[in-house]
């Protein structure tokens, strides 16, 4: 593989883990769209994938809500929809429309930051280091692990075998 070289100023660990939050976050939003298409299979894939990132969590949210899933499933579903708005308000939004800033310069060279400044002007510091986006990359993993563990009950209660076919590229 050929290495890449930008005139854009960049750290490559940063901008590696950086490429590690928003992939999560584009994997997370796709895990989504599997569990629309597995309770709503009449509705295209690409009309669930226009909805912006917040407007899926709804969409499920409302197709659980009227869906013949088990009580108790539901509740788990509608108290994941609420942890992801919250993670498409808190981290997504901060890393998709983060600003760079220098954290420092010195012996070792420029290093970035991440920061964001939110709809009402409120600044905050997303990440001052490769491992403090790791981590951010980390917390939307463990937010997509949470759904997909819970896929096995949807597929049980809608009678559908896991071996169904994965989603395509359409």
């Amino acid at each position: 593989m050929t290495a890449h070289r930008y005139r854009t100023p960049g750290n490559s660990e940063f901008v590696e883990a950086l490429g590690w939050c928003v992939w999560n976050f584009l994997y997370l939003e796709e895990t989504i769209v599997r569990w629309l298409w597995l309770l709503r299979p009449e509705v295209s894939l690409a009309d669930w994938r226009k909805h912006p990132a917040f407007e899926k969590g709804i969409e499920l949210g409302r197709v659980v809500k009227h869906s013949e899933l088990p009580e108790d499933l539901r509740r788990d579903v509608k108290a994941w929809v609420a942890r992801y708005q919250d993670a498409v308000v808190d981290i997504r939004n901060a890393v998709a429309h983060g600003h760079a800033f220098t954290e420092s310069t010195g012996p070792d060279g420029w290093k970035p930051g991440l920061a964001y400044t939110d709809a009402d002007g409120r600044g905050s510091v997303v990440a001052r280091s490769p491992q403090d986006l790791h981590e951010v990359a980390a917390r939307i993993e463990a937010l997509m692990l949470d759904l997909a563990g819970m896929e096995p009950r949807v597929q049980s209660a809608l009678g559908v075998s896991p071996e169904r076919p994965q989603l395509g590229s359409g």
